[in-house]
């Protein structure tokens, strides 16, 4: 992992910075060489370039969940995302991540009163509970809804009236099981991510 200080072990992939048009911007693709005996900074290189970061900035840039963090903010649209990206190459961790979780208020209803991690926390916690719950509930009711289709008989236009119209409450409960199955699934993970990602500028900021 590209954050882990305690190994400093040459080659393995660090972020950088760097001048471009007037502004700081973040590099990945770098790998760390050594670090300097005297001055502890660290020497990167990438193909035949080489760069020297200093210490402070290099742990700045290079910390547990480091990675992590990068993945998420890295060639992303959205502006609360671009402020973190910005935010970062001036060394200003506190404010990428409180862009984060400015970002993280726009990303589902529950979010939009957060203010700190720990509230963002909390109603992740809060979501899979919920989640996890009504996707118990609508494993049974699918599969009681869709045995009594099974068992519907359709020997006249009322009784294939009524088993269309069964068939109609068991995709509505497919559906509604795939919603809460894509949140479950996809999102949770992804805010868990993101959540993370805040926590580690956080602990990285406070050092």
């Amino acid at each position: 992992m590209c954050g882990r200080l305690d190994v400093k072990t040459p080659r393995r992939p660090v972020m950088i910075r760097r001048e471009s048009s007037g502004k700081n911007r973040l590099e990945s693709g770098w790998s760390l060489v050594r670090f300097e005996p005297e001055s502890g900074n660290a020497v990167c290189e990438r193909g035949t370039a080489h760069v020297i970061c200093p210490r402070r900035e290099f742990e700045a840039l290079n910390f547990p969940g480091s990675d992590e963090a990068w993945n998420m903010i890295s060639g992303a649209s959205d502006d609360e995302l671009q402020k973190a990206a910005a935010a970062w190459a001036e060394l200003d961790l506190h404010g990428a991540a409180a862009a984060l979780l400015h970002y993280a208020r726009t990303l589902d209803p529950a979010f939009r009163g957060i203010q700190i991690l720990a509230d963002l926390d909390e109603k992740i916690s809060k979501i899979d509970g919920v989640c996890q719950k009504t996707l118990d509930l609508l494993r049974v009711e699918t599969k009681r809804k869709r045995d009594e289709y099974e068992r519907k008989t359709a020997a006249n236009a009322s009784e294939i009236e009524k088993k269309d119209e069964l068939l109609i409450e068991v995709r509505d409960l497919e559906d509604r099981y795939a919603a809460q199955a894509y949140r479950h699934d996809v999102q949770l993970p992804e805010w868990r991510r993101l959540a993370a990602a805040i926590r580690s500028l956080d602990a990285a900021d406070k050092k």
